[in-house]
């Protein structure tokens, strides 16, 4: 059986939920309580989408500040980027410019970039830091990029993103 391989990086702030999407993709599993990732982390998965067999290697990337030169070494051969931001977390948001610009400037290859609101299931708790659907959707049609939002706690649109 033949393959078509797709390399995958989800970026975005610490606590944004990318490990948790992850997971949820390829294990449907939340648990609530991962750890920050350290460098890279990576997982590979075969998917089937409308009758083609892809291979999916998926790159969970740490935000911490000592690990971003490491990260963005990965950035050159991913063909699509996650850029995830968490919707009660208004400065997560305006951080995803940045992640933006770093995947444009070092991967070779990109064809694809999404910004995700993840943890859909908490806007309506943090109303005063929360960011609207149309604020994501304004911004990502003026990046030129794509729009999805997301729970991987209530597992809301999470299969989509891959």
């Amino acid at each position: 059986m033949s393959f078509t391989r797709n390399n995958v990086i989800l970026i975005g702030e610490t606590g944004v939920g990318k490990t948790s999407l992850l997971r949820r993709f390829i294990d449907n599993v939340f648990t609530g309580n991962e750890m920050p990732t350290h460098g890279v982390a990576f997982r590979s998965v075969d998917y089937n989408y409308d009758g083609l067999q892809l291979k999916i290697a998926i790159w969970d990337s740490s935000s911490l500040p000592q690990y971003r030169q490491v990260s963005r070494l990965y950035y050159k051969d991913v063909s699509a980027a996650l850029i995830v931001y968490d919707v009660s977390d208004r400065a997560s948001y305006e951080r995803t410019n940045y992640w933006i610009n770093a995947i444009r400037e070092h991967s070779n290859i990109i064809k694809y970039i999404a910004i995700v609101g993840n943890k859909l299931d908490l806007r309506d708790r943090w109303e005063a830091r929360h960011v609207t659907r149309r604020e994501g959707l304004e911004f990502a049609n003026r990046k030129n990029v794509e729009f999805v939002e997301c729970s991987a706690k209530v597992d809301i649109n999470v299969a989509e993103l891959f």
